[in-house]
């Protein structure tokens, strides 16, 4: 098939970059890794199916922070596991959706007054486009969605092993 899609085995690893929904957020800043669990040709009754890659990916991801009030901060940070397929378009793009589970934990902190800390663990999903640079680096964008309404769209380096 060639394109982007790995092969089974494959063992990848990400930086993130950029603005999530956090209010007054500058940027978010992520890591993720990855093992494909199922590479193209896996799946062989079906013609599109079998040009799949299928892993799995767990990533930890900091939305940034804000101010509240007066020195008050809300940061918020998330981590979780999703299924991530890769479909390749070409030699060189492929086209990635993903779900899974996130738990994201928000912090406020309001100083004197203490902290109020939250979470929740809710679906996560998220759809990308990546572009081979080499066989072993590539980079992506895309955007992913998080538990209690947060999002982050990003751009990053990847690097296979």
């Amino acid at each position: 098939p060639g394109g982007v899609a790995d092969s089974e085995g494959t063992i990848h690893f990400g930086i993130k970059l950029g603005p999530s929904t956090v209010v007054n957020n500058p940027a978010g800043f992520g890591m993720y890794g990855g093992y494909t669990i199922f590479g193209p040709d896996t799946f062989k009754e079906n013609k599109f199916v079998s040009q799949l890659s299928i892993a799995v990916e767990g990533e930890y991801v900091t939305l940034g922070s804000s101010s509240v009030f007066a020195n008050a901060t809300h940061n918020a940070f998330t981590f979780g596991v999703v299924g991530a397929a890769t479909y390749p378009i070409n030699q060189q793009f492929s086209a990635i959706a993903k779900a899974g589970l996130a738990r994201i934990i928000h912090t406020i902190n309001c100083g004197v007054m203490g902290c109020n800390n939250t979470s929740a663990t809710s679906l996560h999903g998220g759809v990308a486009g990546q572009y081979k640079l080499t066989p072993l680096m590539s980079l992506r964008a895309g955007y992913d969605f998080y538990p209690d309404g947060y999002g982050m769209m990003s751009a990053s380096a990847l690097y296979k092993f």
